[in-house]
């Protein structure tokens, strides 16, 4: 089983990795996430919450995918998120804001 701590240093290390790292990350995580369900779900919902994972969407796709293991849908949300959060640091850094094409 990968520690708590181990799963924000994966998410973090996926910049740059191609498919098929992201599909072995994608395996281990749905594995402890489904461990978690299971053992530990206080500890799944604190992780969700600590990497900004949209409660509302999580729902709805859950309800949407109800044949689908649901460690593989939370793992797919958690990469989603930590992309996101690649891509707006990249942004960020880059001195181009969200909305910064809006502006003349």
């Amino acid at each position: 089983m990968l520690m708590k701590e181990g799963i924000q240093v994966l998410l973090h290390s996926i910049s740059g990795k191609m498919p098929d790292d992201l599909s072995l990350l994608r395996e281990k995580l749905a594995i402890y996430i489904n461990e978690l369900i299971v053992q530990d779900f206080s500890s799944l919902v604190q992780l969700l919450y600590q990497i900004d994972v949209d409660e509302q969407e999580l729902k709805k796709i859950l309800v949407q995918h109800q044949n689908t293991d649901a460690g593989i849908l939370i793992a797919d949300m958690l990469i989603r998120r930590e992309l996101e959060k690649i891509e707006s640091r990249k942004n960020f850094q880059s001195g181009k804001q969200e909305g910064d094409d809006d502006w003349p």
